[in-house]
């Protein structure tokens, strides 16, 4: 056959049509104190060269470092992980092992429902290998790894309760992941504001220095403040009022944050400021270190104040009115609160208690408030002679024994305290001993607290102008001091309803004494 003299055309090389599979990488380590992202960035390097190995596009990276996936925390990083994957972001997940996704069974539940379907997941440790969700074979496998990690994880979180157990109880140590205020660190991080193995760490003096076991020591400048606000607390002042005190004196929270009445609550209820050391909340010991801020005692009458139910402890604004919930409607009983009705003749708000039940009825504040406050400051000024006996703790029958008790066992503990540093009583033995001790002392002490339970009565007692000092209570803008005494001179001023068409005046009022003034005069507004 001839052949042909045209040219032949050159082939066009073969374009692949394949598109890469897209891949998303999953990177987690629980603990990272330091902050210097080592286990993650390792994770984060062996999974992208396994997505290099296959050829897959990595499009994304989800970081959860220094997160626990057996806690039960929120993880924000697999959060997005499984929005991401139901929205078809990718089509791989690539992990370094299966337990750094997943170490709970209901998160497995989770990703099998809501992220199999998805995306497939293959791990560096298998090389690649699926984590099949999509048959029951593959769902078993991975029911079977989730049991090791979660039974791997609560024999770790053993270990650790037993270690933590061992430094409270023998030991008389307390560790702090964040610097309790009050206190430094007895070898801080040398760099300071510019520490840079903390992802934290802002501020000077904050961080110790990395792999220190120095602890703690007292710190000079915040150590004045938390005994100035025990002492302030002791004597029936509120948790706010202790706040506020802090923020006054210049003070913030050791994190860079302002701080709050539930962190001040919790620098109040430390039992490291008082030189004791706990274990699940419970008073175990005493510190090794002996350093304290406050002393027991006046440590455990701040515990038996904020835990006195009488307390007003619900969430919310402090009250700025005298009488807020101490005024009590005279139909259902339930508490009058502040509150504005507007007035319909004069187009303008007026000022009242409201009932806060069911709104049975409204007063203006100025017809509660002002005969109320007159007759209080009255009749302290007419009975100052009588009522100190009565705000300081009496001594007679239960209280008087209260008293002893709490005496007794504060004896105890020193002597056991005495012993152990001796070397006659075994650690551990003192420490079960102590414990119980310290249980007896907090209920003794709770009670003989509950007693003379009327700290700013006393203190408002004492003034040598009681008339002028009640009216500068009463004329503050801080209503929280004239609340505190009111609280405690009165069980209630009820508020009586009046007919329609009657104009109601101070004289439909009943003003109701507390217990402990019984037998001082029969005084009513």
């Amino acid at each position: 056959m001839p052949q042909s003299n045209t040219p032949k055309t050159p082939k066009t090389p073969k374009t692949s049509t394949t598109t890469p599979l897209r891949a998303a990488v999953y990177v987690r380590i629980s603990d990272d104190p330091s902050g210097e992202r080592a286990g993650v960035e390792r994770q984060r390097a062996d999974c992208l060269a396994l997505a290099e190995r296959q050829g897959w596009q990595a499009v994304s990276v989800y970081e959860d470092n220094d997160r626990s996936a057996y806690s039960g925390k929120p993880r924000p990083a697999f959060e997005r992980l499984i929005m991401d994957a139901q929205a078809g972001a990718f089509d791989v997940v690539v992990v370094w092992a299966s337990d750094r996704l997943y170490r709970l069974m209901r998160d497995l539940v989770r990703i099998a429902d809501n992220l199999a379907p998805h995306a497939r997941i293959v791990t560096v440790m298998s090389n690649g290998d699926d984590i099949d969700l999509t048959s029951a074979d593959g769902i078993l496998g991975a029911q079977v790894m989730g049991v090791v990690a979660e039974h791997e994880s609560r024999r770790k979180a053993e270990r650790v309760t037993a270690r933590a157990k061992q430094r409270a109880t023998v030991d008389g140590r307390m560790t702090a992941a964040i610097r309790p205020f009050g206190w430094a660190w007895t070898d801080p991080c040398p760099a300071g504001a510019a520490c840079t193995h903390s992802r934290t760490c802002t501020t000077p003096g904050r961080r110790p220095r990395q792999g220190s076991r120095a602890g703690l020591t007292i710190c000079p400048t915040e150590a004045p403040g938390v005994a100035e606000v025990f002492k302030l607390v002791a004597d029936g002042g509120s948790v706010r009022a202790a706040t506020r005190r802090l923020i006054e004196l210049g003070h913030m929270g050791t994190t860079g944050r302002p701080l709050t009445p539930e962190s001040v609550r919790g620098l109040l209820t430390n039992p490291r400021h008082a030189g004791l050391v706990a274990h699940h909340g419970e008073v175990v010991g005493e510190a090794a270190d002996g350093q304290a801020i406050v002393d027991a005692e006046l440590w455990h009458t701040v515990q038996a104040r904020l835990s006195d139910p009488t307390r007003r402890t619900a969430p919310g604004r402090p009250a700025g009115t005298p009488l807020s919930a101490i005024a009590v409607c005279g139909r259902c009983g339930g508490p009058m609160n502040a509150s504005n009705k507007w007035d319909r003749r004069t187009g303008t708000p007026v000022a009242v208690y409201l009932c806060s039940r069911h709104h049975h009825l409204s007063r203006r504040r100025a017809l509660i408030d002002a005969p109320v406050l007159k007759l209080v400051g009255e009749y302290l000024v007419r009975h100052a002679a009588a009522l100190p006996a009565r705000t300081a703790p009496s001594t007679g029958g239960v209280e008087l024994a209260a008293a002893r008790e709490v005496q007794t066992l504060t004896d105890r503990l020193a002597m056991l305290s005495d012993l152990a540093a001796a070397g006659e009583l075994d650690p551990v033995d003192y420490a079960n001993t102590a414990r119980a001790v310290r249980t007896r002392l907090v209920d003794a002490q709770a009670r003989a607290v509950a007693v003379s339970g009327r700290p700013a009565t006393a203190r408002l007692l004492a003034s040598d102008d009681i008339a002028g000092e009640w009216r500068a209570m009463t004329e503050a803008k801080d209503a929280e001091p004239l609340r505190a005494v009111l609280r405690e001179v009165l069980a209630s001023v009820v508020v009586k309803p009046v007919r329609p068409g009657i104009k109601p005046t101070h004289d439909d009022l009943d003003v109701r004494w507390a217990d402990w003034t019984a037998g001082m005069g029969d005084d009513a507004a």
